[in-house]
């Protein structure tokens, strides 16, 4: 590739939800938080979110440069357009290079020499220069580019051949693949120009599939590129399915945490916590746009700690989407369970008091399943309003008692059939039917309240039948504003435990004073619930009946 052609593919992948704009000749301003790695888009604060030195990063702001993007060419420079990009740490500056400009977003390759450390970055257009925003500066901390370019879901992973790796086209045990990211480290060649053959793997490093540590074969910048890195792997043996999580571990250092397709044959992969085969091959084909949607009733039962001004409570709530995704949203998304696979975890970054399960990066287009979802169980009948369009959601009973006593609980074991009468302009008439099972029943004492971040924590239930799955999951937040990860693990609910990997929880940051959560919840494979209505190509009802208790991530 030549070497100003590989600086334009490098910018199509790096400016990512470019929105140009005309602006006044103004001072530029750097967004709160937005200092972040190219690839994995960790907010600061996390302990992933350092900027490692020779890697590409990414300023997101106002009045940054253009109005129209404007890409480099080699040799890269320190100024771009009438933009530059100054680092400073323990007194001494350093002079950013330039892989593209525009008025919202910049980016830019931290030099190696940059010092290690805590410090401020500054971006000048046009003669002005913004207010400084806070920098951490570390000599490796890797982030993984994924296919929906924000962080999460599958990872952009390619094939020798450069084909990338998707629920289409998985990847097979013993096969060789490259994982394409940035945030090795230092390098000590010229990087103004498109990288040499060097590797690195003299690092500290560490590529972990399914929570198998793989055999890298190479690691170290991409040739002819500035700052975008490689790793050669080969896919571990004993892990398979559609979203099977992939990590990268340099020194102390976790990655953000993007999955991969695996299957023993190839081609189209099978996963009984989210698609199944014949749901892609059917449903999903290649170019093909698809309809569907996801009815789930959840329970959450919320133990409060000792002390606490509110007593523990009870909430039942109803959630309704239908959506159309093009091929490429489709295959961007993290599938139907959390992004997970069957005993497996995932981690998910936020900003914000909470994780907001329904807030993919990937935005499809709703679609009108008619006014509202008429729901009947055990308990009489509710009624799930639309809120927005394509998403309809309902409180179904019980509450947090602020004042008063809360509803009655509503969902309690029990068949359940919702509807949606005559349908909607692109979704027509369905009923769809579930039996929602007793929850599991968490072992208390081996979820402690406070949870060590360096060490595995080993989490046992009882209860549960053999086509349900154990959902192990958690929050920690931080910071103000505050940030915060996700994480979900699965399983299948009769191995009655599950080890949540120290890997995992060093991904998390330590809890501030808003702390943190543990939950313990069961649902059921999706096969037996899936419902069929004109208009959609996939239709699923469940369930989720959640244990939370409040904990310390330490």
């Amino acid at each position: 590739m030549r070497p100003n052609a590989s600086l334009s593919v490098m910018a199509a992948v790096l400016a990512v939800g470019l929105l140009t704009a005309v602006t006044a000749v103004a001072q530029p301003s750097i967004n709160t938080g937005g200092v972040v790695n190219a690839a994995s888009y960790a907010p600061p604060g996390l302990p992933n979110s350092a900027i490692a030195q020779g890697s590409i990063f990414v300023i997101f702001g106002r009045n940054l440069g253009p109005s129209s993007l404007v890409q480099a060419t080699f040799p890269l420079r320190t100024v771009l357009a009438g933009t530059s990009v100054r680092v400073t740490v323990g007194g001494r500056s350093v002079d950013c290079y330039l892989i593209y400009t525009s008025a919202t977003q910049v980016a830019a390759l931290l030099p190696s020499s940059t010092p290690v450390g805590t410090g401020t970055v500054t971006v000048s257009y046009n003669n002005q220069t913004s207010a400084p925003a806070a920098i951490t500066v570390a000599a490796s901390s890797f982030g993984i580019f994924t296919v929906n370019q924000a962080g999460s879901g599958p990872g952009v992973i390619t094939d020798a051949n450069y084909q990338v790796n998707l629920i289409t086209y998985s990847a097979r045990p013993g096969q060789v693949m490259v994982l394409w990211g940035t945030g090795l480290g230092p390098v000590t060649f010229d990087e103004t120009q498109g990288a040499p053959v060097r590797d690195m793997r003299s690092v500290d490093l560490q590529v972990l599939v399914g929570g198998k540590q793989a055999s890298i074969l190479f690691a170290g910048r991409a040739p002819g590129f500035a700052g975008l890195d490689q790793i050669n792997f080969t896919v571990p043996a004993g892990v398979e399915g559609c979203y099977v999580p992939v990590v990268v571990q340099t020194r102390d250092v976790v990655s953000n945490f993007a999955t991969m397709a695996i299957s023993a044959s190839g081609g189209t992969c099978s996963d009984p916590a989210s698609f199944s085969a014949q749901d892609i091959n059917t449903a999903i084909g290649a170019g093909k746009d698809t309809r569907i949607g996801y009815i789930t009733l959840n329970r959450m039962e919320v133990l409060m700690p000792a002390g606490s001004p509110l007593p523990s409570y009870r909430m039942d709530t109803g959630v309704g989407s239908f959506n159309k995704y093009d091929y490429r949203q489709i295959i961007g998304s993290p599938g139907t369970m959390f992004g997970t696979t069957i005993g497996q975890c995932v981690v998910f970054t936020f900003r914000g008091q909470q994780f907001d399960v329904t807030a993919d990066p990937v935005h499809p287009q709703p679609l009108d399943a008619g006014p509202l979802l008429e729901l009947v169980g055990p308990r009489g009948s509710k009624i799930i309003r639309r809120e927005r369009p394509g998403y309809y959601w309902a409180e179904l009973g019980g509450g947090m008692p602020v004042t008063g006593s809360p509803a009655p609980a509503f969902l309690e074991p029990g068949s359940y059939t919702v509807s949606n009468g005559s349908g909607g302009a692109d979704v027509g008439p369905f009923q769809a039917r579930l039996t929602v099972a007793a929850p599991l029943t968490l072992d208390q004492g081996s979820v402690p309240d406070i949870i060590r971040r360096n060490q595995n924590m080993v989490v046992r239930w009882t209860g549960g039948s053999a086509d349900e799955l154990a959902l192990i999951s958690g929050t920690s937040t931080t910071g103000n504003p505050p940030v915060g990860t996700f994480f979900v693990c699965a399983e299948r609910a009769p191995a009655h435990s599950f080890t949540v990997p120290s890997y995992l929880l060093a991904s998390m940051p330590a809890s501030g004073p808003q702390g943190g959560v543990f939950m313990l919840g069961s649902a059921p494979s999706l096969a037996p619930y899936k419902f069929t209505a004109p208009g959609l190509d996939l239709g699923y009802f469940r369930y989720t009946t959640w244990f939370v208790k409040m904990v310390t991530y330490q």
